[in-house]
This record gives C-alpha cells, sequence and structure tokens, in this order.
C-alpha cells in the first residue's frame, strides 16, 4: 500500500497476514510474507539494529539503548546491563 506521496506504508497489523523477518544485516529485505508482499530497508520510518551499524540506532526504542550507549557502557564498566535493565522494564509492564 502507498501513502499519498506514493511511499509505500507498512501495515503488519494485518491479522489475516503472517509476516517474516529478515535478520541478515547485507539484505535490504527487512519483512515479508508468503503473498511475495516485501518491505525493505528503504520502507521504514526509522533505522533497524540488525540492518543498520551506525552508533545511534536503536537496539531498544522503548528503553532507549543504541548501540553507543552500549559501547559506551562497556567500555566504562567491562559489561552492559541492557539485556538485564531491557529485561526488568518489560517484567515491570506485565
Amino acid at each position: 500500500m502507498r501513502d499519498s506521496s506514493g511511499m509505500k506504508q507498512l501495515y503488519l497489523h494485518q491479522n489475516d497476514k503472517t509476516y517474516y523477518f529478515c535478520a541478515e544485516q547485507e539484505c535490504s529485505v527487512v519483512y515479508f510474507n508468503e503473498e511475495q508482499q516485501v518491505f525493505i530497508k528503504n520502507d521504514l520510518k526509522v533505522p533497524l539494529f540488525q540492518k543498520d551499524i551506525e552508533e545511534d540506532v536503536p537496539a531498544c526504542y522503548c528503553f532507549n539503548w543504541a548501540r553507543a550507549r552500549i559501547r559506551e557502557e562497556i567500555k566504562q564498566t567491562g559489561k552492559s546491563q541492557a539485556v538485564q535493565e531491557i529485561s526488568m522494564h518489560i517484567k515491570d509492564a506485565k
């Protein structure tokens, strides 16, 4: 589906379709379905961690963890608490 500017719109909340995710960094395809509908990196509004190597790309949008923040924490402390912190926030939200 395209909006009025001609850009493809990404609608993944369609209950009648199953979408798959391609995590291969070199592949431009992000989501696809069995009906051969394909969404590539350029179709996304925000960069995707698995597809973009930039430092400011979010690893977790909800809790503000980007690659740069994780690297800085490792540089300062020798490890990152990103997984534990994200898990804690998810658990607390339930």
